[in-house]
């Protein structure tokens, strides 16, 4: 089998992206999302792995967008984009990213991200 290599690529504002429903918005920079990210990739890296057992043939890119609280919890997700993938592949990395844990964002409000997940095979 190939080597998969996971690439989450940020496409967030800087800082505290739109509040919705008139919510208080809060900020967290790139970096810190990235690397709350990129330190929790384990298990979005199992759900494309389990994926490709299923589907050899590919994966598919996986944008989610997903609002994170007051308290750094992520209070929701959903994939976004005219594409949808897999169900199941789409279930288990909103769960993945819902068990994420980030810091509280600055000035105590929510901040939505939109966050892609691709996945390059390499090798053979």
């Amino acid at each position: 089998m190939a080597a998969l290599t996971l690439l989450a690529v940020l496409s967030a504002p800087p800082l505290g992206a739109e509040a919705d429903e008139g919510r208080p918005r809060g900020a967290l920079t790139k970096e810190v999302i990235r690397r709350t990210i990129n330190r929790g990739i384990g298990p979005i890296r199992t759900c494309f792995e389990s994926f490709l057992q299923r589907h050899p043939d590919g994966v598919p890119k996986i944008t989610v967008r997903f609002e994170i609280g007051p308290r750094g919890q992520v209070v929701s997700a959903e994939p976004v984009g005219e594409i949808k993938a897999d169900p199941t592949l789409e279930r288990c990395i909103l769960d993945a990213v819902k068990a994420l844990r980030f810091r509280e964002p600055e000035g105590g409000g929510y901040v939505t991200v939109t966050y892609p997940f691709l996945v390059h095979l390499t090798g053979g």
